[in-house]
């Protein structure tokens, strides 16, 4: 019984290191495609969404992709949010 109970406390802390680490991933991809359309990378865009990514990506402070790319003016970049079903 006692080993079992180990192994359950064990599985926990694991599972909760690749919580940890696949939030941490979705987060970094998120700032990649926030930064591309902030800077107006309409191809570094493309490319992020074509991967699979959502386009529905946020930076550290909430502020979204489709609202970096509103914001400053690219347009190309609002179209191809658009495009990939960002929702507005």
């Amino acid at each position: 019984m006692r080993s079992f109970i180990e192994a359950r406390g064990l599985i926990v802390r694991m599972l909760g290191i690749l919580l940890v680490l696949f939030s941490a991933a979705e987060v970094l991809g998120a700032e990649d495609l926030v930064l591309a359309a902030r800077n107006g990378d309409v191809d570094e865009v493309e490319a992020i969404l074509q991967e699979g990514r959502s386009a529905d990506a946020v930076d550290d402070q909430g502020e979204t992709a489709l609202g970096w790319a509103t914001f400053n003016g690219h347009t190309d970049v609002v179209k191809a949010l658009l495009k990939a079903g960002v929702d507005v």
